[in-house]
């Protein structure tokens, strides 16, 4: 069994980042066994524990969510500590925000625009396309409406 550690868990301070963290955060939980603290349909079986690990994950996000945004929703349950309700709160936020649709249309005009003999790249061939094929993931992710294609990101 994994002890929780904070310290895993690293700070989301700029909305353009949210993607990143988003799936970092949810990395950690899943290390260390307790995605259950934000998953809204997992049963309770031992609420003493149950509460004791969400004060613990209360902590975490108030120390790792510097956003402002993210900070009012975490301080607003500040006397209940649902980390359930913070979390899907975070991510209707977030995923909704005006700033996660503009960096979903810059990852846009950047894969339309690029080409790999003007763009610089001091990597390989390979390392190109690995790093594109991840920022039409990262799209999907920020954008399911408009959703890159396998042919589309070819």
């Amino acid at each position: 069994m994994v002890k929780p550690s904070a310290r895993d868990c690293k700070p989301f301070r700029k909305a353009n980042n949210w993607v990143d963290h988003k799936g970092g955060f949810m990395v950690t939980l899943e290390a260390q066994n307790l995605t259950h603290l934000v998953d809204p349909t997992h049963p309770v079986v031992d609420a003493k524990l149950n509460e004791a690990q969400q004060i613990f994950l209360h902590e975490v996000m108030k120390d790792s969510l510097l956003h402002h945004e993210a900070q009012l929703i975490v301080k607003f349950h500040s006397k209940d500590k649902d980390t359930r309700i913070v979390w899907q709160k975070m991510c209707k936020t977030h995923d909704e925000s005006v700033a996660t649709l503009m960096n979903g249309d810059a990852i846009v005009v950047w894969l339309a625009s690029v080409k790999l003999d003007t763009c610089n790249w001091n990597r390989t061939c390979g390392e190109f396309v690995i790093f594109c094929q991840s920022q039409v993931l990262k799209f999907n992710e920020m954008c399911p409406e408009s959703r890159i294609s396998d042919k589309q990101a070819v």
